[in-house]
C-alpha cells in the first residue's frame, strides 16, 4: 500500500520533483533573512544536482524569487494572488569533456562577469599518477562516502544584481 501511494505522488521525471523548488525557496529564504540595505527585490537562488541515473548530464536549475513571495510566506496571512510565481530555469551541463567542466559549472552557477574571480577547486589529476595527500588526510585513516539514494545535491545561493 504504501509502495502504491508513493507511485502516485513521485513525478515520472526525477527533475519534475517539487522538493526541488522547496530547496530553492530556502536558498533565497537564507538570503532574505540576512540584513541588507537596500534590500533587493529578487534572490537569485542555483542549485546544482547530479543523479547517479544520468552519466551525462549535471542539472542547475535557478530561480529569481521575489521578495513580495519570500514575504508571503513568512507571513502566512498575506494575498498570494497579487504576484506572479517564479519561473524554474533547467540547464543542462555535459560532464564532458571533463577538462573544462568545473569551468562550465562556474560560469553558469555565478555569471561569466564573475566567473573570472572563482578558481575551480578540483584537482585534475593523471589518469596513472596517485593524488597528493595534504594535511587533512590523517595517515593510516580512510574517510567514509555516504552516498544519497539518487540525488546528491549541492547548492550555491547568490542575491540578485
Amino acid at each position: 500500500m504504501y509502495q502504491r501511494k508513493l507511485r502516485t505522488v513521485t513525478p515520472s521525471l526525477w527533475f519534475e520533483d517539487s522538493y526541488l523548488v522547496c530547496v530553492l525557496l530556502s536558498l533565497a529564504q537564507l538570503q532574505w533573512r540576512k540584513p541588507r540595505t537596500p534590500r533587493p527585490k529578487t534572490f537569485s537562488a542555483r542549485l546544482l544536482v547530479t543523479n547517479k541515473s544520468d552519466t551525462t548530464f549535471a542539472h542547475i536549475f535557478q530561480a529569481d524569487i521575489p521578495y513580495e513571495l519570500l514575504e508571503a510566506l513568512n507571513h502566512p496571512t498575506l494575498d498570494m494572488e497579487s504576484f506572479v510565481w517564479p519561473t524554474i530555469q533547467h540547464i543542462q551541463v555535459p560532464f564532458e569533456p571533463y577538462a573544462s567542466f568545473a569551468k562550465r559549472i562556474i560560469v553558469q552557477l555565478v555569471g561569466y562577469e564573475y566567473s573570472s574571480a572563482v578558481k575551480p577547486q578540483a584537482v585534475v589529476v593523471q589518469r596513472g599518477k596517485k593524488r597528493k595527500r595534504d594535511e587533512s588526510d590523517a595517515v593510516g585513516q580512510r574517510k567514509s562516502v555516504k552516498s544519497w539514494d539518487s540525488m546528491q545535491p549541492a547548492a550555491v545561493s547568490m542575491a540578485s544584481r
